[in-house]
């Protein structure tokens, strides 16, 4: 340099953090921007894209600006806070959604975080030569004061406080909440008869409304039962089979669809992956959370929401998990509306693993086999359900833990309820609590599973109605009730609306009615020695890699289902065979468990009630079958496949 020249001077402290903020801001809202315009009005629309795009504003000025700080240094000068910001966001959001749909167990996790962490890096790679680019076409000058105006204006709708929860004057029609556990037996549970205590805040809400004592799901697997609860429709109609293959379709029109076109605000909280939001199973829905997913954020913030909830189920009460986010919701609703709010629990699902200190409570001092914890680790799903090697002792004790885990989940309803009462909240609101199916435990000769056959076990259901009719309390109601019966019932307490032409429940049920049903598909043909016309074990056991399912195997998928009906105290149970169907007859007065077949007995009851089955199959098979295709990708499959939903 020569004698007398000088550098150039460089901008202070300030004016660069400033123009990082600001860089940094715009950048997250163009990612925001693309993701909002890619969103469109799909199914599951974004419920507050301006002021999740101001809360991705405010995360990119925080990083812009120490980007900025940064390029005090001679060394760093050449940083690019837009392209760095925009590309490591970029990356950053393609990395989270890596980690967290895809199980994150054992050293999965270390896995996808490092994987997550290097998308992120090559972003920002990428995004700093970009920024460079755009700096020399069109350099832009620190200015501190326009800066900084434009960080306070993306910010503003982050900062605008969200509408307070209501107080003295609730919304005058009536809040609806759906709260369903997955996998429950009704005979379980304090208000059905069990001594055993383990559901006291269900049998404190029992006392509060209508318990059926007889209500039935009409197929023992979980999407197409939840299907039927909101739609109001048999399987047939809704076209929902089983929980693979199947999608329902947008023309199914459902509750939350129905509520909201009435003016209510609507959400759902789950914990099954089954019901993933590729399902169709949360049209209508404003907001949709699967376990911490929720659809109506935007991508990063949705990515944080599922890790965030996913560190905490991993290391807690996962049951109360999934109640702090119902609860959560509820805080951040529109007070001016009635709102519809589904819960889903996933336990009592396998595996039986109960949260303290219900690991132990029914069985203490127990040491052996699978203490505290049952799963299909040692032994396959197949040979544990229908080749159960477990000793009288040990099976009890894996009872023990199904009981620990309906007191979880009742522990983390019960803090829902509590959060409600409150805010003064469930005064205004009728409440439906039931299941998707139960639980064979050791019935039948199937152990600890559900949708193979339709016995009992696996149909019945626990149901109870609160606030839907102002004087029932504890009432106990002996009447044939079907999950499709949900929607009108709720339609008719919340809107005076009911018996609707295009679903299949009715409300109030008809006392002389049937009650129908079917199973699922079979997974296990190699062991299931009961039902004919089973497929190949290729195809049952990995149906989502089957091409051409629906043309090739579909058919006789459908064909070799258990079928049941229900009427007047007697049930019957058929069962598919190439060389003449096989039927069993239950009289429920006598045998509720279903243990005694007296077919042989009764062959003129058995043919009347075939006659019956005969009439509502034909009649079914002839129903539109709306559903559409569902490709199941590979982190939905793992998921799966950790439960047991596929493989041997």
């Amino acid at each position: 340099m020569r004698a007398g020249a000088s550098r150039p001077a460089r901008p202070s402290f300030f004016p660069l953090v400033a123009s990082g903020a600001a860089a940094g801001a715009l950048a997250f809202v163009a990612i925001a921007l693309i993701e909002i315009v890619r969103r469109g009005g799909g199914e599951l629309p974004l419920l507050w894209p301006a002021r999740d795009a101001s809360q991705f504003a405010i995360a990119g000025a925080v990083l812009g600006a120490l980007i900025g700080s940064l390029r005090r240094s001679r060394r760093l000068s050449s940083l690019s806070p837009f392209g760095l910001a925009l590309g490591g966001g970029i990356g950053f959001g393609m990395g989270l959604d890596r980690v967290v749909t895809g199980p994150l167990e054992g050293g999965r996790a270390l896995e996808l975080a490092v994987f997550g962490a290097a998308v992120a890096l090559v972003g920002a790679v990428f995004g700093q030569i970009i920024g460079r680019l755009l700096a020399r076409v069109r350099p832009i000058a620190p200015r501190p004061a326009r800066d900084l105006g434009i960080v306070a204006a993306l910010a503003i709708p982050a900062l605008w406080p969200l509408p307070s929860p209501p107080s003295e004057s609730p919304p005058s029609e009536r809040n609806v909440l759906l709260l369903t556990i997955d996998t429950l037996r009704a005979d379980r549970l304090g208000f059905a008869g069990c001594p055993r205590g383990v559901s006291p805040y269900l049998d404190r809400l029992a006392r509060t409304g209508t318990v059926e004592i007889r209500a039935i799901t009409p197929l023992p697997r979980t999407l197409p039962a939840l299907a039927s609860i909101l739609t109001g429709c048999h399987p047939p109609t809704h076209g929902v089979r089983d929980n693979f293959h199947y999608r329902l379709d947008a023309e199914a029109i459902t509750l939350p669809e129905r509520l909201r076109a009435a003016g209510w605000t609507t959400a759902a909280v789950n914990s099954n992956p089954v019901l993933s939001h590729d399902c169709g199973i949360y049209q209508g829905f404003e907001s949709a959370n699967d376990r911490g997913n929720d659809w109506s954020r935007l991508g990063i913030l949705r990515g944080l929401g599922r890790l965030r909830t996913l560190i905490a189920m991993r290391s807690g009460n996962r049951a109360r998990v999934i109640a702090d986010l119902a609860v959560d919701w509820l805080r951040r609703r529109d007070p001016d509306r009635p709102h519809f709010l589904w819960t889903h629990w996933l336990a009592p699902h396998m595996p039986y693993e109960p949260a303290f200190p219900f690991d132990r409570v029914w069985d203490r001092g127990y040491d052996g086999e699978y203490a505290r914890r049952f799963d299909y680790g040692t032994v396959s799903k197949g040979t544990m359900t229908y080749r159960n090697p477990l000793s009288p002792r040990v099976r009890e004790h894996v009872k023990a833990l199904y009981d620990g885990e309906i007191a979880s989940a009742d522990r983390a309803l019960g803090r829902l309820l509590r959060a409600m009462e409150r805010a003064g909240d469930l005064e205004n609101t009728i409440v439906l609590f039931t299941s998707d199916h139960g639980e064979s435990l050791d019935e039948h000769r199937y152990f600890f599973n559900h949708g193979d056959f339709v016995y009992g076990p696996a149909t019945n259901v626990p149901l109870i109605w609160s606030g839907f009719e102002p004087k029932a309390t504890g009432t106990l109601r002996n009447r044939p009730v079907s999950l499709v019966d949900c929607l009108p019932a709720v339609l008719a307490a919340a809107m005076g609306e009911a018996n609707l032409p295009d679903v299949d429940g009715r409300w109030p049920v008809p006392g002389d009615r049937a009650l129908h049903g079917e199973s699922g598909f079979c997974r296990f043909p190699h062991l299931n020695d009961r039902l004919g016309w089973l497929l190949p074990r290729p195809v049952a056991q990995n149906p989502d890699l089957v091409e051409d399912w629906q043309r090739d195997w579909e058919a006789q998928a459908i064909r070799a289902k258990q079928r049941f009906v229900e009427v007047d105290g007697w049930k019957l149970v058929r069962s598919p065979d190439p060389e003449g169907d096989r039927h069993e007859l239950f009289d429920l007065g006598t045998d509720p468990g279903e243990r005694v077949d007296v077919a042989e007995a009764n062959p003129e009851r058995v043919r009347e009630l075939a006659a019956v089955l005969d009439r509502w199959l034909e009649a079914a098979e002839r129903g539109p079958g709306t559903a559409s295709a569902r490709v199941i990708d590979e982190a939905t499959r793992e998921r799966m496949n950790s439960l047991g939903y596929l493989g041997d």
